[in-house]
């Protein structure tokens, strides 16, 4: 086992690509160290110097190496993308002299022709910008309104490359385009290398590219045009050394406000983005009711055609439009009147799953919950034979409604924790037995989450509920997910992403913080993520554990998701958490018990269960589980017989009197 008193006597900066140190330590081993962290350098040494008991000293000369590497290079990497968007839309940012630049990967459009090469770039901006239509904005200012912010928001997959001029502005542009002339003679062939030049509005930014990588120029037959963009950018006092960049980044920066906000916080100006931001980021609810009841009348009303039936008979009521009622709906695109049902547009998925998104993160759970069963209806009435004609209504039944999944979680869950090699054959053996509900945690010291995966892998993943949890640095041994010296946000969205590959699924039902985080602001930070990962769908519920009625109540009242599940040991030494119970129970919450048996068996074995057992013929376990269930407690069951097992499962078969109820829960004092 790696000690934890090690001292560093030992430390060299290597300014060489792989942007890493060695780091000797006192055991006479030598940890690899990348550099690069920012914006959080203090938080990443401090986490290094903890986990490895440096000294102050040593660990202020870390942080000056850090910092010095840093600053000496003048430039900062960020892998960004938005939430949604796949390989290869994530991309390596660079800002150096005040200019933020992306490489290209060569597999968009805008930079196809010149694979590698450093290009100008405002950071992530929606779709729209992109394809600038009639009506639509090409730009943040133009965005002018609420309606228009909430759809440009909507679609935030592609990089802004054609929108440069949005953070740089030529204050002499004859002089550019004279100089642009200039450089396009000295293309080496009449290929689509000269049109580089396009992407560029300033010498700088032309300095920048080639500093961070003159071999793309070379390639693209740009090599001529480079030593001329070098040679008038040192006459102009600007830098021209090359900067040797990185393959990688440790730093990942998820959707479209995050990364927009970033750029910004860089000092890169986006025109436009600091007034559109509220309306893009965090609309009125207002605003999002007003959306989601169109939704919701646009989906019934398609439900009701679909089915044959009137709009009136779907709804329950008649359906006024200004003076006239609508009895009857027509679907047809092209249909006109106060009843015809309005064209619904491909695009528009996209919209409606962001907007319900935005409203369910807002509080706004009345309207998303009509809006949700709006459009399941229309998915129930397009499994007629009929669906095929109705091409617009079928676009409805594309959108991503969220689910209250607490509601389906189970009241007896099969806990995996410390199974070690028997996890695989134990979860195989709950799943035969009618488990549906598996609790694990990415953190190899007490779990085998790949090996759940492996036992799951057949069953069909729309009946299973499974649970997982990001576990903070404390709580592992040297098998983490992640490295110490990530930022905190980094560090979850690495133990997430392996929970998913270890289970093979592309959701969980729920995300656990496996514990409170070391500072009240970390934990913050940690569920900021988890937010995220609501948001973008790929969890459905999130939650805390081995957490107090204290921090629990802080983190709720400053959430943006609330926490839907707690899973706490439940014993007389926290007083069976009355308090927080009685909160969770009055907000919606699960109360999830883990120990109920290991740290109850006087109760579990005494004279109350015992007498209740007997009166009713049935396992006194099974009776104790039962009157947990109907206090409200998620039961973590952990058993390895499948007999009991069985057993157990069977609990939901009966009921007990709520005098009996009383009798136990008295007994758990």
């Amino acid at each position: 086992m790696r000690t934890r008193a090690l001292r560093l006597v030992a430390l060299a900066c290597i300014c060489s690509a792989d942007d890493s140190i060695p780091i000797g330590l006192g055991d006479g081993s030598t940890q690899r160290l990348q550099l690069g962290w920012f914006p959080r350098d203090t938080d990443a040494t401090e986490a290094f110097c903890s986990e490895y008991s440096v000294s102050s000293d040593d660990c202020a000369t870390l942080y000056r190496h850090v910092t010095a590497k840093r600053d000496g290079l003048g430039r900062f990497f960020v892998a960004a993308t938005d939430q949604a968007a796949a390989l290869p839309s994530r991309r390596l940012f660079a800002l150096l002299d005040g200019e933020l630049m992306f490489r290209s990967t060569g597999t968009s459009n805008p930079g196809r022709n010149y694979p590698g090469m450093w290009l100008p770039t405002a950071g992530i901006c929606p779709w729209w910008f992109q394809q600038p239509t009639e009506g639509r904005p090409r730009s943040f200012a133009e965005i002018t309104d609420s309606a228009t912010a909430l759809r440009a928001g909507a679609e935030q997959r592609v990089f802004d490359k054609r929108f440069a001029f949005a953070y740089h502005e030529n204050e002499d542009l004859e002089a550019w385009a004279a100089l642009r002339d200039d450089l396009r003679g000295m293309a080496a062939t009449d290929g689509n290398g000269r049109y580089a030049f396009d992407r560029f509005t300033s010498l700088r930014q032309l300095v920048a590219s080639i500093r961070l990588g003159r071999e793309a120029w070379v390639n693209a037959g740009l090599g001529a045009a480079a030593d001329e963009v070098l040679a008038r950018g040192a006459a102009a006092g600007l830098t021209t050394d090359p900067v040797a960049a990185p393959r990688s980044s440790p730093i990942v920066v998820a959707g479209l406000c995050e990364v927009n906000d970033f750029v910004t916080s860089l000092r890169v100006h986006i025109i436009g983005w600091i007034a559109a931001r509220r309306a893009i980021c965090t609309p009125a609810p207002a605003l999002l009711v007003a959306e989601l009841e169109q939704l919701t009348r646009q989906a019934r009303g398609a439900a009701a055609a679909l089915n044959g039936a009137s709009q009136t008979a779907a709804m329950g009521a008649a359906v006024a439009r200004g003076a006239e009622v609508c009895r009857e709906v027509s679907i047809a695109g092209d249909a006109t009147g106060a009843c015809a049902f309005p064209e619904i547009r491909a695009d528009l998925s996209a919209y409606w799953t962001h907007i319900i998104n935005l409203a369910r993160a807002s509080g706004a759970h009345d309207a998303v919950d009509a809006a949700s069963q709006a459009v399941k209806a229309v998915r129930s009435a397009a499994n007629a034979d009929g669906r095929h004609l109705v091409d617009n209504a079928r676009h409805l039944v594309k959108i991503s409604v969220p689910v209250e999944y607490r509601a389906s979680m189970p009241s007896l869950v099969y806990g995996t924790a410390w199974k070690r090699d028997d996890t695989e054959r134990l979860a195989r053996r709950a799943l035969a037995a009618g488990f549906v509900g598996f609790d694990t945690a990415c953190q190899p010291k007490h779990y085998d989450e790949p090996a759940l995966g492996r036992a799951i892998a057949g069953a069909s993943r729309e009946r299973l509920w499974i649970q997982t949890k990001f576990t903070p640095v404390g709580g592992h041994d040297d098998r983490r997910p992640y490295h110490v010296w990530q930022p905190v946000e980094d560090q979850v969205r690495a133990s997430f992403s392996t929970s998913l590959a270890n289970l093979g699924t592309d959701y969980v039902d729920a995300l656990l913080l496996h514990s409170p985080l070391e500072t009240y602001e970390l934990t913050l930070r940690a569920w900021r993520v988890l937010e995220e990962f609501h948001a973008a769908g790929s969890v459905r519920t999130l939650g805390v554990s081995n957490v107090n009625f204290q921090t629990f109540e802080r983190l709720w009242n400053e959430s943006t998701v609330k926490p839907g599940v707690v899973q706490n040991r439940f014993y007389n030494r926290t007083g069976y958490d009355r308090d927080l119970r009685a909160f969770c129970k009055n907000h919606g919450v699960a109360y999830q018990g883990f120990w109920t048996l290991t740290g109850n068996r006087n109760v579990v074995s005494g004279p109350v269960v015992a007498e209740i057992a007997s009166r009713l013929g049935k396992p006194p376990v099974s009776v104790y589980y039962r009157a947990l269930m109907q206090l409200g407690v998620v039961v973590l069951d952990g058993t390895k017989s499948m007999d009991h097992m069985r057993e157990d499962l069977e609990v939901s078969d009966f009921e007990l009197d709520a005098a009996d109820v009383v009798a136990i829960d008295r007994a758990l004092s």
